[in-house]
């Protein structure tokens, strides 16, 4: 068992241990900014927490932005990389950083500095993306 294994016992079974984040959970997954770089030749990568919910690959994620703010941010996630580790998933305590399918550099808020343009890191930290933890099956 390594250093991050968080299990947990299964009711009336002794020895069958399971890890905790396998469980369902509920509501929206919501991702907090702390900062976004951008890797040339793949996109830009916003690194945080998710503060509640689960995200994974494939989930939408959308920016809550300001409404006074022209933000529009929205993308399924396309890669999940957590303690150094890419991952299907990251759950509610989780540090990570993601990737966003369909967005740009050029979707970020820029500044202008003394040598040109910077990305505007600032102007998407403490923002919150969330998705829609509720998946919708069809029913038959």
């Amino acid at each position: 068992m390594g250093i991050f294994s968080r299990l947990r016992r299964t009711g009336g079974q002794d020895n069958e241990q399971t890890p905790w984040h396998s469980q369902p959970m509920e509501g929206d997954g919501v991702f907090v900014i702390e900062d976004v770089f951008v890797i040339t030749g793949r996109g830009p990568v916003f690194t945080g927490a998710v503060e509640s919910g689960m995200l994974r690959v494939g989930d939408v994620l959308t920016l809550d932005a300001e409404p006074s703010t022209d933000l529009a941010i929205s993308g399924a996630i396309k890669a999940i990389e957590s303690r150094h580790r890419k991952s299907q998933m990251v759950v509610a305590g989780d540090k990570a950083g993601i990737m966003l399918q369909g967005v740009r550099s050029e979707d970020l808020p820029y500044s202008r500095s003394a040598s040109g343009f910077v990305l505007d890191t600032q102007a998407l930290r403490g923002n919150r993306m969330r998705t829609l933890a509720a998946r919708t099956t069809p029913e038959t």
